[in-house]
């Protein structure tokens, strides 16, 4: 368990393991036994913002910290293989405050509202050689400094017909922002949630991204667990109102709102999850969408089963 408020959230390819990451450190979880299998308190030079699973490999781990270096964590002897630093404006250091990664590409939010993209150049066996920055985005709609506090990779949209990230910055917006041939990335959409007093991290539902934009899962201040319907469009708000009865516990069903104008949305609530005591953080989906997981502020983490109501 931590002893410092949890930062991040992920799940391990084949939903066996689970990656919480905070200032105190890296833990890695049995999800099926509750138990913590290993702790990671000393390999990072400074404190951790964020950490994800690299897909591919699941025994290393991509760790954003506040010294502005993207590092690679070996899982299995807790040592740091590899240390990158994002490019940075004129005199002053960034932090790395989201991660996030495909089969070809790592993905890093900084502290100042850009996205980064990365090539994962693998070696002849399979393993992650290097990574070589590509290009940037301005995710953040602010014009001030707003970090990017979250970043999910989905492999395909209906809405964009191309894989999207899924981008929550501090100013209290998420993004869906497409990507293209040629290392191409641009901002499809945007939503305001309301104002976050902490860093407050957004996940989709995997299935809904097949045919429009994604239904986002996202936690509060006040405890709760809102899931919410991102196409601000009055056809897709009154599809969500008469799919509401459909939605799962911890879980929801493929939606049919169609969204295609890039334009700032109010997103709708579709419904929310209790059992939290304190501020959710972050919330993340296995990746057969089974179970949601949630961790607040008091370092606790919930578990949510999908379950038809």
């Amino acid at each position: 368990m931590h002893r410092r408020p949890i930062a991040s959230l992920d799940w391990s390819l084949d939903n066996t393991q689970l990656l919480s990451g905070g200032e105190d450190g890296l833990v890695i979880w049995d999800a099926c036994t509750a138990t913590a299998m290993r702790t990671i308190n000393h390999a990072c030079r400074s404190h951790v913002c964020c950490s994800h699973f690299y897909t591919p490999n699941c025994a290393l781990a991509l760790v954003g910290t506040t010294s502005g270096a993207l590092e690679v964590i070996n899982c299995s002897s807790g040592t740091v293989d590899q240390s990158y630093k994002v490019p940075a404006p004129f005199r002053h250091t960034i932090q790395i405050t989201a991660v996030e990664c495909s089969l070809q590409h790592v993905f890093a939010g900084d502290s100042e509202g850009t996205l980064h993209m990365y090539n994962a150049e693998l070696a002849p066996k399979g393993q992650l050689h290097r990574l070589m920055w590509l290009t940037k985005v301005r995710a953040a709609a602010s014009k001030q400094s707003s970090p990017v506090i979250a970043i999910q990779h989905v492999p395909f949209c209906g809405a964009t017909d191309s894989p999207v990230l899924l981008v929550t910055t501090r100013d209290s917006t998420i993004s869906i922002v497409a990507l293209y041939q040629h290392n191409r990335m641009s901002v499809h959409t945007r939503c305001v949630v309301p104002p976050m007093a902490r860093n407050l991290r957004a996940s989709v539902c995997p299935l809904s991204v097949i045919q429009d934009l994604p239904r986002v899962v996202m936690g509060s201040e006040d405890a709760s667990v809102y899931i919410y319907n991102c196409s601000g469009s009055p056809q897709a708000n009154s599809n969500s109102a008469r799919n509401a009865a459909g939605l799962l516990r911890g879980g929801l069903l493929l939606g049919s709102a169609v969204s295609s104008a890039a334009a700032v949305n109010t997103p709708l609530v579709m419904k929310s999850l209790k059992g939290h005591r304190s501020p959710i953080g972050d919330v993340c989906w296995a990746f057969d969408e089974s179970r949601l997981a949630s961790g607040d502020s008091d370092g606790f983490v919930h578990v949510w089963e999908r379950s038809i109501v």
